[in-house]
């Protein structure tokens, strides 16, 4: 998306697109760089070695900033944009649609 949303000669005659790429490309950036609250939760489960109930809230911790962001900007908010403007998109709008469906399986 953020490779398709760049480069504004790559949609040809379908620029009108690029800010929808646009939209959807930043939901995904937006995701990638809030995927490391989960990471730091980790970090801090193995420097509280110390203390299992400390290390027990911070496990859940990781498991509930993973389980609200990777649905949210991975899935919910681009699969907004592609449903809602999904006639303008056409058949990139099945691209895009796969391209989410793989990195969501990724992320979750």
């Amino acid at each position: 998306c953020v490779v398709i949303g760049s480069d504004g000669h790559l949609l040809g005659s379908r620029g009108p697109l690029q800010p929808l790429i646009y939209a959807i490309a930043l939901f995904l950036i937006l995701g990638a760089a809030l995927a490391a609250l989960p990471e730091v939760a980790v970090m801090m489960y193995h420097f509280s070695n110390t203390s299992p109930s400390m290390q027990a809230r911070w496990m859940v911790s990781s498991i509930v900033a993973q389980a609200v962001n990777a649905p949210i900007f991975f899935i919910v908010l681009p699969a907004s944009v592609l449903l809602t403007h999904f006639h303008e998109l056409g058949m990139l709008a099945f691209e895009l649609m796969a391209l989410l469906a793989f990195l969501a399986a990724v992320e979750i």
